[in-house]
């Protein structure tokens, strides 16, 4: 991969850890809120997990990638 490649993967990857974040925080707003309000929260709790799986891939491409900027040059 070149340089102008590889920077643009970089850009794309860090978008999606944060993006990945604001889903994780959304859904513990949203899990807080299922609370307050008296609702049950089983199948809610549940899908940060998925998030947080999800988001540790994210921000492993995204570490690979800048490793790999910085060998490229």
């Amino acid at each position: 991969m070149d340089r102008a490649m590889l920077l643009d993967l970089l850009a794309r990857a860090e978008q999606n850890v944060a993006l990945g974040k604001e889903q994780i925080d959304s859904q513990y707003r949203i899990i807080a809120k299922l609370e307050s309000d008296g609702h049950e929260t089983a199948a809610a709790i549940e899908l940060p997990k998925q998030f947080i799986e999800i988001q540790e891939q994210d921000e492993q491409e995204r570490d690979w990638l800048a490793s790999k900027l910085v060998d490229a040059t």
